[in-house]
């Protein structure tokens, strides 16, 4: 089950590893859209299924950014799952529409700067990873920026092909075959490192904007009270598929990197991220609108 809009990076991704689960079990895999309410329309669906290992949640960074907007968030991703597997990992990019006469960062800035709460971005929606991104952005600069929320990754990015609204951070998978086709520009990396993909492109802080880093995660979550065994079994067929050369080719082309773990450590991974969120939120004063 896959709660973001089909189409996007994460729906993208999470076909390509369903297939390749597909293969390794010798079982069909289907995924499902459920896209609505940040993560948890589709975390309801698998909180509630029966703890067999046959229904799986494939979820991102948003399920921690939501517990740590709201501690009294349902599904708790803390509480109502059993972590399985880190899966993979990309890069985020800003990018603006192809048509409009920004090229950098600082450009982007000055305009700004020339015309307080004039320029927007848009999301997937409030309190997904875009949105306290580019929360974050603001606050690293100062730029008066208003956010823009739609219903999804595909809504967010088609709003600015169409001009609809004038930037967007959003993972590189999303943001490639727009950038390609000549739509969209980007204008800096969100991470520590260039991307392979995209070498010319510098990161935020290459473009003279510190403190804004973030990557854009996958993985994969049981209903809680899973049999460790059923769990274990899962999470090592994260591994072998994530070491199929074919599979790291096509996920490399997308700009991601597989990320296989443990289910300890994916559970220390989601502890660790609901933490960095809330001193996030904190510290920039972010409301969930």
């Amino acid at each position: 089950i896959v709660g973001s809009s089909p189409g996007g990076g994460v729906d993208r991704t999470a076909r390509l590893f369903a297939q390749k689960l597909t293969d390794y079990f010798h079982q069909p895999v289907v995924v499902e859209t459920r896209a609505g309410a940040g993560t948890r329309l589709a975390g309801d669906v698998v909180s509630k299924a029966a703890a067999d290992g046959l229904t799986l949640l494939f979820t991102t960074g948003e399920s921690t950014i939501d517990l740590a907007f709201d501690p009294r968030a349902t599904p708790n991703i803390l509480q109502d799952f059993a972590p399985v597997s880190l899966i993979a990992i990309c890069q985020m990019l800003l990018v603006v529409n192809a048509a409009t006469p920004v090229h950098s960062v600082q450009e982007l800035l000055a305009r700004s700067r020339a015309a307080p709460g004039k320029l927007n971005y848009s999301t997937a929606g409030v309190k997904t990873t875009m949105h306290l991104v580019g929360a974050l952005f603001a606050m690293r600069t100062g730029a008066d920026i208003v956010h823009i929320p739609y219903k999804g990754t595909v809504p967010a990015l088609s709003a600015l092909v169409a001009r609809d609204v004038d930037m967007t951070y959003t993972s590189l998978p999303s943001a490639l075959p727009f950038v390609e086709a000549g739509k969209l520009r980007a204008l800096a990396v969100a991470g520590n490192v260039r991307s392979p993909l995209m070498p010319d492109i510098p990161t935020m802080a290459q473009s003279g904007v510190e403190g804004v880093e973030a990557n854009i995660w996958y993985g994969l979550l049981a209903p809680a009270g899973t049999p460790t065994e059923i769990v274990e079994t899962i999470s090592r067929a994260v591994r072998e598929v994530s070491r199929a050369p074919d599979y790291q080719q096509n996920l490399a082309a997308m700009g991601v990197e597989p990320a296989p773990t443990t289910p300890a450590a994916f559970a220390d991974l989601l502890r660790d991220e609901v933490a960095k969120y809330a001193a996030v939120i904190k510290a920039a004063g972010i409301r969930a609108e």
